[in-house]
């Protein structure tokens, strides 16, 4: 049996914690994604954002809005230190709109992260005060889907008769 993660109790457990380990493992991502950059010796210069844009993802999206900030801040500074800091001599223009480009993709990526993870917490919360009505109501529910041949049975349905719940 395979089982599911389930990402809005990562979420809750997530946001139970403390701003810091929240913050931390936001640094933890950039630190993983310069090392990264500095150690694929194949990576071009403009290229080494792609590590960073994927940290700032994972942060903004399982850690939060402002976690994903910090990523934001953390990976312009590590970009342009360690990655672009030759070519600010020879191309400034070029170098910042690149930057300009990097803080608008990135700020767009945190706030399509971070509605994504409301609607998703507002989802699962919505699930959990179905489950407690049916179970109340000791009423389940069912879909079945003709095309593809699948019955979904909610938990309580499977509650009532007896069949325990394949994840």
């Amino acid at each position: 049996m395979v089982k599911r993660f389930n990402t809005p109790a990562f979420f809750s457990y997530s946001d139970a914690q403390s701003p810091w380990f929240r913050y931390g493992l936001a640094v933890l991502a950039v630190t993983i994604a310069t090392l990264v950059t500095q150690s694929i010796l194949v990576i071009s210069q403009r290229a080494a954002f792609m590590f960073f844009f994927i940290a700032i993802i994972q942060a903004a999206y399982w850690l939060g809005r402002y976690p994903g900030l910090l990523a934001l801040v953390l990976s312009l500074v590590t970009v342009n230190g360690l990655v672009l800091f030759p070519a600010w001599a020879s191309e400034p223009d070029n170098m910042a709109i690149l930057n300009l480009g990097f803080i608008a993709v990135a700020a767009n990526i945190i706030n399509a992260a971070s509605q994504h993870r409301q609607l998703a917490a507002k989802l699962w919360l919505s699930q959990q005060d179905l489950n407690h009505a049916q179970a109340v109501a000791q009423t389940g529910s069912w879909r079945l889907n003709v095309r593809r041949n699948e019955l979904r049975w909610s938990a309580e349905n499977h509650r009532i008769f007896g069949i325990p719940t394949v994840i």
